[in-house]
């Protein structure tokens, strides 16, 4: 993503107000953690006359805000799942009647929240699972025994675990787990 011309790299991510920035390879992988889709709330983007709490970037504030438990129990279910038999052969394959490979992309996952103490302790918790095979024709045309057709495996847990608690009126506290495995 690049804003106001800046490099992808000056752009800052954040979750809840606290750094989510990519420090490996910097900001223009993105974010540090994945969060899963379903455990944001909203999410605020900045681009200009930044408060001094935003001091690192030169491009675009992205922070993300998670849900939290309420005093009502809630939950969200989803998946999202595409067939290999939905798709067509690409063209290079097609043309060089290679079989199309077997591919799929299944997503799912699901939410709950809800209270441990009424009004006073809160959970949150999110599930988010790929499951992606993701085709790539090789072609080259001068060594044709080195030409075919690969499938991309990709296999990602995305794990968000929350816990609020409301001191009194004035004062509360939250801790968060949030965790990317693939």
């Amino acid at each position: 993503i690049s804003v106001n011309g800046q490099d992808p790299r000056n752009n800052n991510y954040m979750l809840d107000g606290g750094s989510n920035n990519d420090d490996v390879i910097g900001q223009r992988a993105g974010a540090q953690a994945r969060t899963p889709i379903e455990a944001i709330q909203e999410f605020q983007v900045i681009t200009g006359q930044y408060d001094a709490q935003y001091g690192r970037t030169s491009g675009a504030v992205v922070n993300a805000v998670t849900k939290a438990g309420t005093n009502d129990f809630r939950g969200v279910a989803f998946g999202y799942f595409q067939d290999g038999s939905l798709t067509t052969t690409d063209y290079f394959s097609e043309k060089n009647n290679r079989a199309k490979p077997d591919t799929s992309y299944q997503r799912w996952g699901g939410t709950l929240g809800g209270p441990i103490v009424k009004d006073k302790i809160h959970f949150f918790g999110s599930l988010e699972r790929f499951a992606i095979d993701r085709p790539n024709a090789i072609n080259i045309p001068a060594r044709p025994d080195l030409a075919g057709n690969e499938v991309t495996a990709d296999r990602v847990w995305n794990t968000i675990i929350r816990g609020d608690h409301q001191v009194n009126n004035a004062n509360t506290y939250s801790i968060r787990w949030l965790r990317e495995t693939s």
